[in-house]
């Protein structure tokens, strides 16, 4: 299937597109939550799930999973994030990601957690 990865580390994009890759996934990405709002309204359909960046500059992770949700409120999103602040789990969970990972990720971390909110 198709993953959209939303991150504005350049770095972070190259890695986790390879990584899906070489799980035999096809991959989109885009350098910030607008640019993935835009990309997911055009090609909702076939998205199979989102890796989405909690903190990024102009929209945040929260408010582009909001934004998502209302486009089609049962996309998968794997939220991440470097840093876990106080509650963040759970209000990400009450606004309806799928699942989180910290990074640094492993790439194990990484294919496991896609393949669960898949099922």
């Amino acid at each position: 299937g198709l993953i959209l990865v939303i991150d504005d580390e350049k770095q972070v994009l190259n890695v986790a597109e390879k990584i899906l890759k070489f799980c035999g996934y096809n991959v989109i990405t885009a350098t910030d939550g607008y640019a993935g709002l835009e990309i997911f309204r055009e090609r909702e359909k076939e998205i199979k799930a989102v890796l989405l960046d909690y903190s990024m500059p102009g929209i945040s992770g929260i408010e582009v999973l909001v934004d998502l949700k209302k486009i089609n409120p049962e996309v998968k999103v794997l939220l991440v994030s470097g840093f876990i602040e106080a509650g963040l789990i759970e209000t990400s969970r009450e606004k309806g990601i799928s699942d989180f990972l910290r990074k640094p990720f492993t790439a194990a971390e990484l294919s496991e957690k896609i393949k669960k909110i898949q099922n």
